[in-house]
């Protein structure tokens, strides 16, 4: 758990530091292994640079739809992923694939708000495989 003195601060990447993800080394400790014990965040964020691809295992099918979903880094190749898509269904090229991309500052979103846009979503990709 992050104290709430660090949660509260912004990373530069732009999101709050609570707001985070990632359990393993940072680029902070991974220097202090190495011996640099005079490392300091960096004040411009470089996503290349200053951060790790991890395992994601976040897909699945939504109900009642049958609509499928998958979460994937956006450095993942155009090619791996259409590979992926094609052995999920049998070889058969999609009637739709839908992309949703962004976050890259950090807002809120009203609960409401988002229940109505993930409902969006989801009619969308039900409407397009009739």
């Amino acid at each position: 758990s992050i104290p709430d003195t660090i949660g509260d601060k912004i990373c530069p990447c732009g999101r709050m530091i609570r707001r985070h993800s990632f359990i393993g080394d940072s680029v902070e400790t991974k220097e202090a292994k190495k011996g640099n014990t005079e490392f300091r965040p960096p004040h411009v964020f470089f996503d290349m640079r200053h951060s790790t691809a991890v395992p994601v295992n976040v897909f699945g099918t939504l109900q009642p739809s049958g609509c499928k979903f998958l979460r994937i880094d956006a450095r993942l190749p155009i090619k791996d992923l259409f590979g992926l898509i094609l052995d999920d269904s049998e070889r058969q090229k999609p009637t739709f694939i839908l992309s949703i991309y962004g976050a890259a500052k950090y807002f809120t979103m009203p609960e409401r708000l988002k229940n109505e846009f993930i409902r969006g979503v989801i009619d969308a990709g039900t409407a397009a495989s009739k």
